[in-house]
């Protein structure tokens, strides 16, 4: 694993692995990031629905509880796979940091991952000025990024704008005031 890459735990059921990971003697067994479920906000594999912002308050608790004493690793918020739970005000995340005791806005959880689907550049970079927005003092991840959710869409994109996309959304969040690192922490 990379030294930016965070370990994810992907549902409620691996919240015990998670902080056995924390809980570790073997120091190098800890994560230098945890992101808080993957998803939640849409049935994804196995998961049949999905996961209320208090259930994953609740399921994540033990992590939170165990970080808070021993200070461990970095928690980054549940990514969510639409972009409007970040922003609304009275979305996902507002809820669930309603049901995990103001973990957001305590800055416990100082990282916001995101998941930016979207064909239109320019509406991943107005979303990522509206997180930034709504959640001023936190760092955004953009965890996944492409134009298109899935292969079976059919991405109406050539490669060659699939990369002037790209292009777009990059310049668009450095002109944010953000850093850009790629994959292998290169900054831009």
């Amino acid at each position: 694993m990379a030294a930016n890459e965070p370990l994810v735990v992907f549902n409620p059921e691996n919240v015990a692995r998670g902080l056995q990971l924390l809980e570790s003697e073997n120091v190098s067994s800890h994560p230098a990031y945890m992101e808080l479920l993957n998803e939640p906000d849409i049935p994804l594999g196995k998961r049949v629905g999905k996961i209320a912002p208090s259930h994953a308050a609740k399921a994540v608790k033990p992590i939170l509880e165990y970080n808070r004493v021993h200070n461990v690793t970095t928690l980054l918020a549940p990514a969510l796979s639409h972009p409007s739970g970040i922003l609304d005000a009275e979305g996902c995340l507002t809820q669930f940091d309603g049901n995990c005791s103001g973990c957001m806005t305590s800055m416990e959880v100082p990282i916001i991952a995101t998941h930016q689907y979207n064909l239109d550049a320019k509406g991943v970079v107005d979303s990522l000025r509206g997180i930034h927005a709504r959640w001023p003092k936190h760092t955004i991840w953009v965890t996944e990024l492409a134009p298109s959710t899935h292969a079976l869409n059919n991405c109406p994109m050539t490669l060659k704008q699939v990369g002037d996309w790209m292009e777009t959304v990059v310049t668009g969040a450095a002109g944010l005031g953000y850093t850009v690192t790629t994959p292998g922490g290169k900054k831009e």
